[in-house]
C-alpha cells in the first residue's frame, strides 16, 4: 500500500487495503491489526510524512 501511495497511485493503495481487509475478515473472522488500520487512516488523510522512508520505523 505504501509503495503504491508513494508512486502516486493512492486509489490503488486504498483498493489493496479494501481487498486485504475483506480477505482477513472472511478467512479469519477478524479485523486487520492496528498497524494496518493506522496506515489506512494515514493514507486517507494523505499525510505528507508518508512520502519519507522512515514511516514504518518506530525504533529510534
Amino acid at each position: 500500500m505504501l509503495a503504491l501511495y508513494r508512486s502516486d497511485r493512492g486509489n490503488e493503495a486504498l483498493a489493496v487495503h479494501a481487498a486485504q481487509r475483506s480477505r482477513v475478515v472472511e478467512e479469519l473472522g477478524a479485523e486487520p491489526g492496528p498497524a494496518l488500520r493506522t496506515l489506512h487512516a494515514r493514507l486517507l488523510r494523505q499525510e505528507p510524512e508518508l512520502m519519507g522512508m522512515s514511516v514504518l520505523r518506530r525504533d529510534g
